[in-house]
């Protein structure tokens, strides 16, 4: 919203108005200095008051606009409009404190209890249409928190939330929970308990989630995940079996493709997972991922030149300039007399360190 109205540009515009007034106050201040030195301070100390509350002012109008723009964005978006409300309810929850004692015409931003009540009034006249959830929704979710948990007891308080879930009358929320206790059962290494969590909560959703369902049931969660758990059970079959599938349905899907390349590589086709993460490393060379796969898959088939060549790739791609190119030093040597690769890595190796020069001057600009 503020980006939307121009916000800065014509704050900096205001500025110049404030500090008109504020210099008149101060003109007049000092002819009325000689007859009248009180009214001469008034002057000046209302002059600098009227500028300062014309800019808070100003503030806070800026802030009803920007909450307006970013309500009827929300809106455009088909989201929830009462996601705007139940924000500066969140808000007023974690700073409500801060915003006692102070009254409204002081602040640079509106009262938040103020906000909510004008969302709310907002949130009312539209009427609410349910936008279709992707079955896809909930499984991110529930694998965002799991990823996020970072330690054991977080894992044990998750396992409680996903329990909870997989309890509650809503399919959508029996499908997340279900498939939650599956991923946290992976992370404990509980394999054969993991699969029968994520059968559940296939079952909810091809059984109960039929067509015309408020959730559309596409999904590629559950073909990645019984990858990973039927590579972990020792089964790479079956997991390039799923890991395919879930290409077929989505062929620009990152985690198809590397459920696909861990479970070739297990199998020991590391021809087929280099042909594949050279096919991506062409179409996508800026993605850390494939360059790191594209190493692995090397190391396994021991052609270890080329191996670095994609570590010093890999660290191109994170601006890790010195260790890229001690990495293409180590190619080179271990390249022999590969003519090919060696002109390749010497290419590469002129283009790493004037990019590393160049950043370097740029620094010291800095």
């Amino acid at each position: 919203g503020h980006v939307l109205q121009r916000h800065l540009a014509r704050s900096l515009e205001r500025q110049g108005t404030n500090s008109i007034i504020a210099l008149a106050g101060i003109v007049l201040g000092a002819l009325a200095a000689a007859s009248n030195p009180g009214a001469a301070a008034g002057l000046i100390t209302g002059g600098q008051a009227l500028a300062i509350q014309n800019q808070l002012s100003y503030s806070r109008d800026a802030e009803r606009e920007a909450d307006r723009i970013g309500f009827q964005i929300l809106q455009a978006s088909g989201y929830d409009v009462n996601g705007a409300p139940a924000f500066f309810q969140r808000l007023q929850k974690a700073y409500g404190i801060m915003d006692s004692g102070v009254p409204g015409y002081l602040r640079t931003h509106p009262l938040t209890t103020d906000r909510i009540a004008d969302m709310q009034d907002r949130a009312r006249t539209v009427s609410q249409n349910r936008v279709p959830s992707a079955l896809e929704f909930y499984l991110v979710k529930a694998r965002a928190r799991i990823e996020q948990s970072g330690s054991t007891s977080g894992l044990f308080d998750l396992r409680n939330l996903f329990e909870s879930l997989s309890k509650q009358a809503s399919p959508e929320k029996q499908m997340e929970g279900f498939y939650g206790l599956a991923l946290v059962a992976q992370r404990q290494g509980r394999f054969d308990q993991a699969e029968g969590f994520l059968q559940k909560a296939r079952a909810i959703a091809q059984n109960v989630l039929a067509p015309g369902s408020p959730v559309q049931r596409q999904s590629l969660s559950f073909d990645y995940t019984a990858s990973e758990l039927a590579l972990a059970r020792g089964k790479p079959e079956e997991a390039l079996q799923y890991a395919q599938n879930a290409a077929k349905a989505d062929p620009f899907s990152f985690s198809a493709v590397v459920a696909t390349v861990n479970a070739e590589l297990r199998l020991g086709r590391t021809n087929d997972a280099i042909n594949l993460l050279r096919a991506k490393t062409k179409a996508q060379p800026n993605e850390t991922i494939w360059w790191d796969l594209l190493a692995r898959a090397y190391d396994q088939d021991k052609k270890i030149g080329l191996r670095h060549y994609a570590l010093a790739e890999k660290f191109a791609t994170e601006g890790a300039w010195p260790s890229a190119i001690e990495q293409l030093k180590i190619a080179r040597s271990a390249a022999g007399n590969d003519f090919y690769l060696g002109s390749v890595i010497d290419a590469r190796l002129r283009v790493f360190q004037n990019q590393y020069r160049e950043e370097q001057k740029e620094q010291k600009k800095s």
